[in-house]
């Protein structure tokens, strides 16, 4: 297994050596990317500039998927046990909030209605509601299928800063509140950045400072707990690169 990674490895150095462009980050920014760059830059450059896939599933990921499209369809019935216990937890959080509002579709359809472009440190950007409420009461709402991680709240904060930034650019107003919620243990996260300034300007900077380092092409390997989780961890640990 490892004698064909290193192969496929020595393929893509090959084309990329010999490859007249420059290889370009993605043109439009998001969260998922930001994120990734600030866990390991290495996996960024990897996902995003390469355009590698890890040739392994993810069971989570698979996971995550599922229950997220099942919310958005308003199905709330499972025999899975596990799925059972999470669209019965989000069920009942919706309850507790206004009626109606708006669900995303899937990740493949052009025409999302949660999914919204805008500006972000001056480049084009794109952030995807899981379920939003219009501007008369100013509300979003992400789903979670793991547990709160409080050591994980600046994330959760960079993807705050995406989903209200571009939210306040399309209805022209602020969001009031911005929750994420997480069904792995029915914790509920409230976005501080929408009332601490501080927070905010953090967030800002965080974002700035990881645009900043892949237009200079800093892509140094970070290691930590997270590589086990990490998709692109079947390629960064040969360190071909």
């Amino acid at each position: 297994m490892e004698i064909m990674f290193a192969a496929f490895l020595i393929i893509i150095l090959i084309l990329i050596f010999f490859s007249g462009d420059k290889l370009m980050p993605p043109k439009i920014i998001s969260t998922s990317q930001v994120n990734l760059y600030r866990n390991c830059p290495r996996a960024y450059y990897l996902k995003y500039i390469i355009g590698l896939k890890s040739p392994i599933a993810s069971p989570q990921l698979e996971f995550g998927s599922k229950i997220h499209s099942m919310i958005s369809q308003r199905n709330f019935v499972s025999e899975d046990v596990r799925e059972q216990e999470q669209l019965l937890r989000a069920q009942k959080f919706l309850e507790c909030l206004p009626s109606g509002g708006i669900a995303e579709t899937s990740y493949e359809d052009k025409n999302n209605p949660a999914r919204f472009y805008g500006d972000i440190s001056g480049k084009r950007a794109v952030a995807v509601f899981d379920w939003l409420w219009e501007p008369d009461d100013c509300i979003g709402l992400d789903w979670k299928t793991g547990v709160f991680h409080k050591t994980y709240s600046d994330q959760y904060e960079i993807q705050g800063y995406f989903l209200s930034e571009l939210y306040k650019q399309k209805y022209d107003v602020p969001m009031k509140r911005l929750i994420f919620k997480f069904l792995g243990d029915d914790v509920t996260y409230e976005a501080q950045l929408l009332r601490d300034e501080k927070i905010y300007k953090k967030a800002e900077r965080a974002i700035k400072n990881s645009l900043s380092n892949i237009e200079k092409e800093k892509f140094e390997k970070k290691c930590s707990g997270r590589c086990s989780f990490c998709d692109m961890n079947v390629f960064c640990c040969m360190d071909c690169f």
